[in-house]
């Protein structure tokens, strides 16, 4: 599968999710939020690493 076949395949499962440019926008808004916050602590399994 070539890069250009992944980047399609993600572009129309994103748009599944989506109806419109705005809801694209609202999306990366959020995750940009969630990046600039501050990481959870990790708990169970991944604490004990």
């Amino acid at each position: 599968m070539t890069s250009s076949a992944v980047i399609a395949e993600m572009i129309a499962d994103v748009e599944e999710f989506l109806d419109s440019v705005d809801g694209l926008d609202d999306l990366l808004d959020d995750l940009h939020a969630l990046g600039a916050g501050e990481p959870p602590t990790p708990t169970g399994e991944l604490a004990e690493l």
